[in-house]
């Protein structure tokens, strides 16, 4: 007997639904977003608006970590670095973000 069971995917016309957590010295903000890019946009504007750096900066403020996951699945889906750019969990590679084009994901490898 086959005690697999499938997992059904969104259909391609609803949005996103998307977990973000974001670490860093200034505490935890945790939030649901609609897509990758308004991740990537919270992801900046929690290190500007906090003034954090990419590691340890004079004052020792720091951004430590953003990671997107599926509110259905718990899956870790992504993480965004602190230049604001999305990488791939499943192979590493940027999800290319585009308002013209939507989202790609680029051939290549994490760099």
């Amino acid at each position: 007997m086959n005690t697999k069971t499938k997992t059904t995917l969104p259909a391609a016309t609803e949005p996103p639904r998307l977990f973000l957590c974001i670490r860093g010295d200034a505490g935890i903000r945790r939030m649901t977003v609609p897509s990758y890019e308004a991740a990537s946009n919270a992801v900046r504007e929690y290190i500007d608006s906090n003034g954090l750096g990419a590691g340890c900066s004079d004052d020792g403020w720091a951004f430590h970590l953003a990671t997107i996951t599926s509110v259905d699945r718990k899956q870790k889906l992504a993480t965004v670095s602190y230049n604001g750019r999305v990488w791939s969990c499943v192979d590493g590679a940027e999800i290319k973000i585009s308002a013209a084009q939507g989202l790609t994901i680029a051939a290549g490898e994490r760099k």
